[in-house]
C-alpha cells in the first residue's frame, strides 16, 4: 500500500472550502481531489496529514452529489485539513 503525506491544498475556485479542495500536494507528488478519492476508495493508498504534531488520516466523505476528502483521527471527523497551507505555484 502506498503511504501519501499531504502538506498543502489548493481550493476549488467555485467552492472555496478546503473540504472541497481542487488538489492536494505533498513530498511525493500532486493529486487532484478525484485522484485521491480513487486511491482511498480502492485502498491502494493511505493518505494522511500532520497538524500541530497530530496525525489525521484522510478519508472519503460524501457530501450531496459530490465526494470530498476530509480528515479524521481516532474515529472522529475533524477540520485539520483546514489548517493546511495553500499550495504555492512552483516558480
Amino acid at each position: 500500500m502506498q503511504i501519501i503525506e499531504i502538506t498543502c491544498a489548493k481550493n476549488n475556485p467555485f467552492w472555496p472550502s478546503l473540504h472541497n479542495c481542487a488538489s492536494l500536494s505533498g513530498p511525493s507528488g500532486h493529486w487532484t481531489r478525484d485522484e485521491l478519492v480513487t486511491l482511498i476508495q480502492s485502498k491502494t493508498a493511505s493518505v494522511f496529514i500532520t497538524v500541530n504534531g497530530r496525525r489525521s488520516d484522510l478519508a472519503v466523505f460524501p457530501q450531496g452529489s459530490i465526494t470530498l476528502v476530509r480528515s479524521h483521527a481516532n474515529g472522529v471527523w475533524n477540520d485539520d485539513l483546514l489548517a493546511l497551507p495553500q499550495c504555492q505555484p512552483k516558480g
